[in-house]
């Protein structure tokens, strides 16, 4: 992650991600190491790999120094959705 930092402040730049360009390098086929980063990051946020849903609640906490706002508009939210799946996810 610490590729896509969007701060060049040191006491922050461990936190804040540039999620689009995140995303951007999402849409690339997932490969390798790619997706072991990706699977890290769904076990961040739903707690378990197997999972195959989680709420944005879970994601909001698990992203609580970061722009969690970001991360909902690259995933397609809409208001009021309380829960995305990991497929959403997989293909952002």
């Amino acid at each position: 992650m610490k590729y896509y930092n969007v701060s060049s402040r040191t006491d922050v730049k461990d936190r804040l991600i540039d999620y689009t360009a995140f995303v951007q390098g999402l849409r690339i086929p997932l490969t390798g190491r790619r997706i072991e980063i990706i699977q890290d990051v769904w076990v961040r946020i739903a707690g378990d790999l197997s999972a195959e849903t989680t709420t944005h609640e879970k994601a909001k906490e698990a992203f609580k120094y970061e722009d969690y706002a970001g991360f909902s508009d690259a995933l397609g939210s809409k208001e009021g959705e309380t829960t995305f799946t990991k497929q959403a996810f997989m293909e952002l």
